[in-house]
């Protein structure tokens, strides 16, 4: 399974006395208080040098569809592995050849921004193209462009 996970660090620090090292560059060893649990996420509070923070690490799952690259018949060419976008007889997240779930999942051509990339669909996209094989339809590329359809 391919995706894409980033580790994010939020912290907060609330106002208090502060204090600032004698010696900067050392590193300041602080007490955590574990606050709560949700799921497999620990937040943290921490009181150092009159200075109060809480703190946790997440993840985060990245979602391609509508991206001209997010799928490939080489799996590992695409942003996303195909099993996210569906399978022979259930196509949820490209286009097809009949349009149709159960078709088969058309290829950018020459012209298109991806060749032998397949043409990924999403649920928001240009009312105006009315070429569901367009990979310019979908509007992923669009917000990155800082274009909307109006």
């Amino acid at each position: 399974m391919k995706f894409a996970i980033a580790v994010v660090l939020f912290a907060v620090v609330l106002p208090g006395n502060s204090q600032t090292s004698k010696n900067p560059g050392t590193r300041a060893v602080c007490e955590r208080v574990k606050l709560f649990r949700q799921h497999r996420i620990v937040a943290w509070s921490s009181a150092s040098s009159g200075r109060s923070a809480f703190f946790y690490v997440g993840g985060l799952a990245v979602d391609a569809d509508g991206a001209f690259r997010a799928y490939h018949p080489t799996n590992r060419l695409g942003l996303d592995t195909i099993v996210h976008a569906g399978h022979p007889g259930n196509w949820w997240a490209l286009a097809t050849d009949t349009g149709e779930t159960n078709g088969h999942p058309v290829l950018q051509g020459e012209r298109d921004p991806a060749p032998g990339y397949y043409v990924s669909i999403t649920s928001l996209y240009d009312a105006k193209n009315l070429n569901e094989r367009d990979p310019h339809r979908y509007i992923p590329q669009k917000l990155a462009e800082g274009k909307l359809p109006n």
